[in-house]
């Protein structure tokens, strides 16, 4: 591990941005107002333990625009490695900032992934919150095989943000979606948001306020959704692979 700058944080291949979320949200605003094609990243320590033996999510995340901590284990390792400090970023609390800008500056927003009916639902919730949100929402069977179905619909669409939930597979599936986009020279800023659709929905319960304060959502994910157990032992593995590096 190394702190390579005073900008970046290197955890075990990763190299995390330094910034709030303000920040953030400003830097997003300027890809947006510059154009292009750009993947934002909220890593939690399971994402730095699957980049270890997975070349291609490795490759994803490498090619990323900005990549932030959504996880104190990201925060607890780089206290305990001296490595600087980090400023948590929750997916949902980006989501939450990234639809009132778009409301606010007129930018459409697109929600791709996750279990049928529930993106629709999501944005619903969001549209009712940031009042003048435009979106739209795919997330048919077909995703994964990225075709030109969805393609084409972001072109017609024309989103400037687009909100995947396709779990551990979405920075892959992302950073092969803007390629193809670049080469049709279409702008887009994306990034994976795991279960955020699911908690705007209430699908899954959202932690009290002390439990993440302490950041102990993990646990709570254990004891409201306990089928996660196997997941949950990545976190032992991240801890073991913290220790062992210097």
């Amino acid at each position: 591990m190394k702190n390579r700058s005073n900008v970046k944080i290197d955890i075990l291949g990763i190299k995390f941005d330094c910034l709030s979320l303000a920040a953030v949200c400003g830097k997003i605003e300027a890809m947006i107002e510059k154009g292009g094609c750009y993947q934002v990243g909220t890593m939690n320590p399971e994402y730095v333990v699957r980049v270890q033996d997975n070349k291609q999510l490795a490759r994803a995340i490498s090619r990323m625009s900005l990549v932030v901590p959504d996880g104190m284990g990201i925060i607890w390792a780089a206290k305990l490695k001296k490595l600087g400090r980090l400023k948590r970023i929750r997916g949902g609390d980006l989501v939450e900032v990234l639809a009132e800008l778009c409301a606010r500056k007129g930018y459409k927003i697109g929600l791709v992934g996750g279990e049928r009916g529930v993106a629709q639902k999501a944005l619903r919730v969001l549209q009712k919150k940031y009042p003048g949100l435009q979106g739209f929402v795919d997330n048919g069977p077909d995703l994964a095989a990225l075709n030109e179905k969805i393609i084409k619909k972001i072109q017609k669409e024309k989103p400037q943000v687009l909100l995947t939930a396709l779990s551990f597979k979405g920075p892959v599936w992302t950073d092969q979606l803007l390629s193809k986009l670049k080469k049709k020279k279409i702008s887009l800023v994306a990034f994976e948001v795991g279960g955020v659709f699911n908690y705007l929905t209430g699908k899954s319960r959202v932690p009290p306020k002390i439990i993440k304060e302490i950041g102990l959502e993990w646990f709570w994910r254990l004891a409201t959704e306990p089928w996660r157990w196997k997941r949950q032992l990545k976190l032992v593995k991240f801890l073991w692979l913290v220790a062992r590096y210097n």
